[in-house]
């Protein structure tokens, strides 16, 4: 029943194809596609860049799932089913690709500072990914309604479906490539701006090979778009369509260099341990900004003596002493204390010295504190025995 699926309504009489598909050609891209799948879950992992990666290993998947429904349609030249699967998979798997890559721009611009973008990098995401969520949902739709030539929805109406999710998702790669060629522009001309904080990221010769990458990518992903416009638009019984040479080059080995430059290029390698500080979905601020980026457990000889307590400080206002001098970590380094807070304060000339509670009385002699030798006597008679009485 498979093998007669679409019957006499089927585009060519053959069934879906008018070619016999290369089983060689349709192997070779189903074991590259699940090897990439299997290396970007596994970069995903080593990065810590889960929904990069993740959206990345989807589109792949789809994309080896595309050619494993091209192989079994070439045993079924007439199954719907087997159509839409190779379909959907290869019409599916280049936007998640792309998703993967507009995933990045949110960093890029927290990389270089977010006073440099005109739009704030959370909503640049949003934007993009949403485009190209509703793109794949419209080509789905349209795919269905191609393989099975539903009644008022006839091939014709599907193409036109498939071509306007094409449509949505050549908007959002040419809106992503329009915003990085400008706010990359608008970098070279602002570098004096530029924040300091990551700057050992952005000097890196890994930084910028990510760059030219993601450019790259995004220019292959223009090109298979435009490409299944027009093939989509002339409709599936057409010669473009019909041929297996273009389908080899441009969907088969064009979304596959895409992916290879995106693995190869990847941008946990890029961006280290700040992917993390980059995210556009992190409520705080960038720690230490302005500051030039390192571990936060590393610390210099400053903060650790700015970060312990003063000497002079006794939560009980008694009893406070001064540390060993070999528990500081540079005496020759000691800042001095605040204004206000003398560390050795001493009586004005013509001013009664005020008793101190800790049991210590100024000792002219030594110019400092030292413990009395005897308390003060304590003074009689202060109230007259009649008055008392």
């Amino acid at each position: 029943m498979m093998a007669d699926g679409c019957g006499s309504t089927c585009p060519v009489p053959t069934g879906f194809y008018s070619y016999d598909q290369s089983l060689v050609g349709d192997s070779i891209l189903l074991a590259a596609y699940g090897s990439l799948a299997l290396a970007a879950t596994y970069l995903g992992f080593r990065y810590r860049t889960p929904w990069f990666s993740a959206t990345l290993a989807v589109g792949l998947l789809l994309e080896a799932i595309g050619f494993a429904g091209r192989l079994l349609l070439k045993g079924s030249p007439k199954a719907p089913a087997f159509f839409v699967l190779s379909m959907v998979g290869t019409v599916i798997g280049p936007p998640l690709m792309g998703g993967a890559i507009f995933l990045t721009l949110p960093h890029v611009i927290r990389v270089y500072g977010e006073h440099l973008s005109p739009v704030r990098p959370l909503l640049i995401g949003f934007v993009t990914y949403a485009l190209a969520a509703v793109a794949m949902i419209v080509q789905v739709v349209g795919m269905i309604f191609v393989a099975y030539d539903f009644n008022g929805m006839g091939r014709t109406g599907g193409s036109r479906l498939v071509v306007g999710g094409l449509g949505i998702q050549l908007l959002s790669l040419l809106g992503f490539s329009v915003f990085h060629f400008w706010f990359m522009i608008g970098l070279s001309s602002q570098k004096t701006t530029w924040a300091p904080t990551f700057s050992p990221v952005y000097k890196s010769v890994r930084f910028r090979r990510f760059l030219l990458g993601m450019e790259m990518v995004s220019l292959l992903l223009l090109t298979y778009t435009v490409y299944r416009i027009v093939e989509m638009a002339e409709g599936i019984h057409a010669r473009l369509f019909q041929s297996q040479t273009a389908f080899m080059i441009v969907v088969g080995a064009l979304p596959l260099t895409a992916a290879l430059l995106s693995t190869i290029f990847h941008p946990g390698a890029a961006f280290g341990a700040a992917w993390g500080l980059t995210s556009s979905l992190r409520v705080d601020t960038v720690p230490n900004a302005g500051l030039p980026y390192r571990s936060p457990s590393i610390q210099s000889p400053l903060e650790q003596i700015q970060h312990q307590a003063h000497f002079r400080y006794d939560p009980t206002l008694r009893g406070a002493k001064s540390p060993p001098i070999n528990t500081l970590t540079h005496p020759s380094r000691i800042l001095g204390p605040p204004s206000g807070l003398p560390i050795s304060p001493r009586p004005g000339a013509g001013m009664t010295p005020v008793p101190s509670p800790n049991g210590t009385a100024w000792n002219p002699e030594t110019g400092r504190y030292s413990m009395r030798a005897e308390k003060p006597p304590i003074p009689h008679r202060m109230v007259e025995e009649d008055t008392l009485w």
